[in-house]
């Protein structure tokens, strides 16, 4: 299909102004440039001096004194008259300019007319920039080029990688906003991201007054379709704004037609939790009413639309909330949605609920209280360290246990490892859990960046492996040759081994694959089986064709058949294996393991 290059045809979009502002070109003198377009040279432009003989000054400050405006058609003057080679060595001496915005504003300009005069060039300069600076570049070199030429702007997209195509079709929709609804479809469908148009309708319909909410829920549902589960969020608040004028129309009658007229209960849920957050705020009595009379339509969704209408109401009057959730026949219904109101008070203020216990029903009192103690473990957690033997179950003690350690330790680390380790109830625990535990605090703090505090915490525990794991965290999060420096340090085997895994999954990652082969070789080969065990399946999924030229260094063949088993296994969802290679693999790997090399 052929576009037209010409604005013509009916508009569907009304166009945004853009301040595209470029600012100070330590560069380029205007009235030289402007004067000699057609002879200077990338060179002539580089010598240039931004002073001006008549009286006006050094131009960059000049740019720096004057408004967003101004400097914007000062700068397009001087960008104007330059051709494809000129255009490309501002842009590239633009790079030094400082601060960061003017460097940004000189660079879009520049690039916006290089797109005008040569948009294959363009195009081939904002590739290789860095990727987080690429893609709004991308986007201005397609809204001229689509402008110019739409078929060749199109043909030249598609050449691109997933990102830049879809940033591609956002600079092509937003250019040629006189191009019809349908043709703007066909164009970013063909691109493979037709979600772009269909969210910049969204985006004109949510400006636009709902004259006819029955017509506007029927044009949704048309250009959506009936399951609103994947709808992007510009999307979804256009539905609640017209699920709300639907509602003020017809009344409770529209709970009708949201369970008959989408497909699915998770698109039934979120139209009908929209709109009744839409309500709660101003009347929480007529928005449970609403709640529970969708019980009628599904017992389900009803159940848990009131549920969302209590919880909502407890963060303002959790005592009003709680009332109410008592009034409610159904037990089930009843018990869940007084248990979400004390989880909203717990949360909106727990001493408070402690302050009103002999002010909840009787038997809601235990619940109430334990619920005050999880939100307490998360905002003071040193004031409850006193209270695990309130919980019943090992699993409710485990995760209040954890609550209390890990936001306590963010504050006082130190304090928290020795309450982990001296408490008798927390002593009671499953040793692995507390493992987990002590690991994920310490990774936290390496996170951090709290590094020698979290190697003096192990050292005053006492525990080599703690320090072990700190390294390994630091060569995860902070790269192998700082964990390595690290580890040099540590002389004792037991902290050395515990950090061999995190710091060989470093390696590897970096490209330092013999690096990770080195760094175990002296071990026994025991700790080198391990070790191996735990990186093969990170090597094999991050390098496979590294991973398979290093089978001959490895220390033993069943560390050798393991490390083809992984690669075996990974072949089977990735294949990326040569047809040689896996003909060699077929050799080393058991019986069971060969089809995954087919």
């Amino acid at each position: 299909m052929k576009f037209r290059s010409q604005r013509s045809g009916s508009s569907f979009f009304m166009r945004p102004v853009t301040a595209s502002v470029i600012v100070s070109l330590s560069l380029v003198s205007l009235d030289t440039i402007c004067a000699n377009s057609t002879k200077a040279s990338p060179a002539d432009i580089a010598e240039v001096q931004m002073n001006q003989d008549s009286g006006g000054g050094d131009l960059a400050i000049r740019l720096r004194s004057i408004g967003r405006y101004a400097r914007t058609i000062e700068l397009h003057r001087v960008i104007q008259p330059l051709n494809a080679e000129q255009l490309l060595a501002v842009i590239q001496d633009s790079l030094d300019v400082d601060p960061r915005q003017l460097r940004d504003e000189i660079e879009e300009v520049a690039i916006r007319r290089l797109a005008m005069v040569d948009p294959k060039k363009a195009l081939a300069y904002v590739s290789g920039i860095p990727r987080y600076r690429r893609g709004n570049l991308i986007a201005v070199v397609f809204q001229e080029w689509s402008v110019a030429d739409l078929d060749e702007a199109i043909e030249h997209s598609m050449g691109l990688d997933e990102s830049g195509r879809r940033t591609a079709v956002e600079g092509i929709v937003r250019a040629r906003y006189d191009l019809s609804e349908r043709v703007l479809r066909d164009i970013a469908l063909r691109l493979g991201h037709e979600d772009v148009v269909v969210d910049m309708i969204a985006a004109s319909l949510i400006e636009i007054p709902i004259d006819n909410s029955q017509k506007a829920w029927q044009r949704f549902l048309i250009d959506h379709g009936a399951n609103v589960a994947l709808l992007s969020d510009i999307q979804d608040s256009l539905l609640a704004r017209i699920s709300i004028a639907r509602f003020n129309d017809s009344g409770s009658e529209f709970l009708a037609d949201i369970h008959s007229q989408l497909n699915d209960d998770t698109s039934r849920i979120r139209v009908l939790f929209r709109l009744l957050d839409s309500i709660v705020e101003d009347d929480p009595q007529y928005a449970f009413e609403l709640a529970a009379s969708y019980t009628e339509l599904s017992p389900s969704i009803g159940g848990r639309a009131m549920d969302r209408v209590i919880s909502l109401w407890a963060r303002s009057d959790p005592m009003g909330a709680l009332a109410l959730s008592a009034s409610i026949n159904d037990v089930a219904v009843r018990a869940r949605c007084e248990v979400a109101a004390l989880k909203e008070w717990a949360k909106r203020d727990a001493q408070e609920l402690l302050s009103f216990l002999d002010q909840v029903p009787p038997y809601l009192i235990v619940v109430a209280r334990l619920e005050a103690l999880r939100s307490l473990a998360q905002t003071s957690p040193e004031s409850v360290i006193n209270s695990i033997g309130e919980f019943e179950s090992e699993a409710d003690k485990e995760l209040f246990v954890s609550e209390i350690a890990l936001n306590w330790s963010k504050k006082d680390p130190k304090t928290t490892m020795q309450w982990l380790t001296t408490s008798p109830e927390v002593g009671k625990l499953d040793t692995r859990f507390l493992q987990r535990l002590h690991q994920k605090i310490l990774a936290d703090m390496v996170k951090r960046g709290e590094i020698q505090l979290a190697l003096d915490v192990s050292s005053e525990q006492s525990k080599p492996v703690w320090q072990g794991w700190v390294i390994g965290e630091v060569a995860f999060h902070h790269g192998s040759s700082f964990a390595m420096e690290l580890l040099e340090k540590s002389r004792d085997p037991i902290a050395r081994q515990s950090a061999y895994d995190h710091i060989g999954e470093a390696l590897v990652n970096e490209g330092k694959s013999s690096q990770a082969i080195e760094l175990v070789d002296q071990e026994p080969l025991e700790t080198q089986y391990q070790y191996y065990r735990h990186i093969s399946a990170f090597w094999a999924e991050n390098d496979p064709h590294d991973a398979f030229s290093k089978l001959d260094r490895l220390p033993s063949a069943e560390i050798k058949t393991q490390l083809a088993i992984m690669l075996a296994i990974k072949n089977t969802m990735h294949r990326a294996l040569t047809s040689q290679q896996k003909e060699i693999l077929i050799d080393i790997v058991p019986e069971s393991f060969r089809d995954a090399l087919d």
